[in-house]
């Protein structure tokens, strides 16, 4: 399927100019190659990223050159080429002018869309993970409603198929605006009734069979069910541990079957991505620092906090459990609330930072304050909560108050800036780093034992 860009709406801050260039330049290259490029959006409020991911990942392994953007930077051919968020029209104007990409995987977030609108006009597959509370407030969009019918223009440019997360109601609720043959629905539910009904008209879904050390993710299509991979093969859901990894999974593998992609492919691309700083950094990353286990998770909503909360309780570590986490500033008002009310009594200290960049609507420190204030009203004594100007600052700390054996959560700060901040306060007298390495460590996880991750090395 040819894939053609377009101008957007509105509050163009980019060199449009150029990647319109770009665009003719590579749409004449296409048509006289008659090259075309797979293609698939993915949206939602949670797992975006992870499922653009592993997405990727299924991809390389049916051999395509992926050219990949999302909120981390613009990847081609598993090179990173763009730090920084690229999920929208900048990212997707430097994968699709590429000649050498055969299949586009693109993150797409609300914010791109309400300021570009929709960066291409047709795509081969789209998926729309779940709706949560973020956001609502901002720009029009004032309910969980008004942001399914924004996120919904994403799915609409899907041909092939429209991948839907049958456990989320707001998608459940657009499911029958799509035919039957392009649906493809998926659910971490095994009696989920929605699937039920949809498989039994002939429709498709991928799900989650089994329970325990024989939970799988299968194919249901009508009647008929086959196997894809064991949950236990997955690096990414520790075990089955990891909820939300098993769900970005199977939207994943929606997108690639609405590909066309082989269920052999799909297997392969699942059991070899792992939660690493090459394949997913900073979502629910693993490090080891000074004697301290470290956890590394960017998103710090109250939805995401509900699903890797249960993963961090349980790793077994004998010391403190510390918790630093962040949040940008322009989110509704019960959002740091519902922040709160999760964190509280999850932690023996809670260290609350300051990101510059989250500072966009409201004085420098209001967030910081407001969560300090909301973990306070949630019942958290006073003494056990301190404020910090950066996150450097705020794992510093973390150290001098947590011996080793310790555990440190890292919430809403990505990996690169989360292991140059642990570099520094790991640096002995000497002056040297005491980074521990992956190969020769282990981490107890719900009872199993799980391999720590290589920290990237950060650039000064």
């Amino acid at each position: 399927m040819s894939v053609t860009l377009f101008t957007p709406h509105s509050g163009e801050r980019i060199p449009g100019w150029w990647l319109r260039l770009r665009g003719f330049r590579i749409g004449i290259y296409r048509f006289f190659t008659r090259r075309k490029v797979v293609t698939a959006l993915i949206t939602g409020s949670n797992g975006k990223t992870t499922t653009t991911n592993m997405l990727a990942r299924i991809l390389e392994e049916a051999g395509h050159f992926v050219g990949k953007a999302n909120t981390e930077g613009v990847y081609l051919g598993g090179r990173q080429v763009w730090r920084g968020d690229s999920s929208g029209f900048k990212g997707a104007g430097w994968v699709m002018t590429d000649t050498r990409v055969t299949a586009a995987a693109l993150e797409t977030a609300r914010g791109g869309l309400l300021t570009h609108g929709l960066y291409l006009r047709h795509v081969d597959a789209a998926v729309m993970t779940n709706i949560g509370l973020e956001h609502l407030g901002d720009r029009g969009i004032h309910s969980q409603e008004d942001m399914t019918a924004h996120k919904k223009r994403v799915t609409d440019a899907a041909r092939k198929a429209v991948v839907l997360n049958a456990d989320d109601p707001h998608c459940r609720r657009i499911a029958r605006d799509y035919p039957l043959e392009r649906r493809i629905l998926y659910s971490c539910e095994p009696d989920n009734l929605f699937v039920h009904n949809h498989c039994s008209l002939g429709g498709r879904a991928v799900c989650v069979d089994g329970s325990g050390d024989s939970e799988r993710l299968i194919l249901r299509e009508g009647g008929q069910l086959r196997e894809i991979l064991p949950v236990a093969a997955m690096p990414s859901a520790m075990g089955g541990l990891l909820r939300f990894n098993i769900s970005n999974a199977l939207a994943a593998a929606g997108l690639a079957l609405g590909m066309g992609l082989s269920l052999e492919a799909i297997a392969r691309g699942l059991s070899r991505f792992r939660l690493d700083a090459v394949d997913n950094p900073g979502r629910f990353t693993v490090l080891r620092c000074r004697g301290r286990s470290v956890v590394v998770n960017f998103a710090s909503n109250p939805i995401s906090l509900q699903t890797t909360l249960p993963a961090i309780a349980a790793i077994a570590v004998p010391g403190l459990r510390l918790c630093l986490v962040t949040a940008p500033d322009n989110r509704a008002e019960d959002h740091f609330a519902l922040i709160a009310r999760e964190l509280a009594g999850q932690f023996d200290r809670y260290l609350v930072f300051l990101v510059d960049r989250y500072i966009r609507v409201k004085a420098p420190g209001w967030a910081v304050d407001e969560i300090r204030h909301e973990l306070l009203r949630a019942g958290v004594a006073p003494e056990l909560v301190s404020t910090h100007h950066s996150l450097c600052d705020a794992i510093q700390s973390a150290f001098a108050g947590c011996a080793p054996g310790g555990l440190i959560a890292i919430l809403g700060e990505g990996l690169d800036e989360s292991v140059k901040c642990l570099e520094k306060a790991a640096r002995d007298e000497n002056g040297h780093e005491q980074l521990l390495s992956a190969t020769n460590n282990a981490i107890e996880i719900g009872g199993k034992l799980a391999p720590f991750v290589a920290p990237p090395k950060s650039e000064e």
